[in-house]
């Protein structure tokens, strides 16, 4: 998995329930919402590690900010 597919926008809010699954040594899935309402996303190990360092670090800001 080398590029993104698909193409939309959520809005995440404190009560979205959601799960994160690993599959594999390869890939882990983030499932949001419930069925019927649910959507899920795919990540490769590395990208999902990038986005767990950039996700702490935009969160710290955040909390600098409040």
């Amino acid at each position: 998995m080398q590029t993104i597919t698909g193409g939309s926008w959520f809005t995440i809010g404190d009560e979205c329930r959601f799960r994160a699954e690993a599959h594999g040594g390869d890939e882990a899935y983030l499932i949001f919402g419930e069925p019927p309402h649910q959507h899920e996303l795919s990540f490769s190990r590395e990208a999902l590690r990038t986005l767990v360092t950039k996700g702490a670090a935009v969160l710290a800001e955040m909390d600098r900010m409040a």
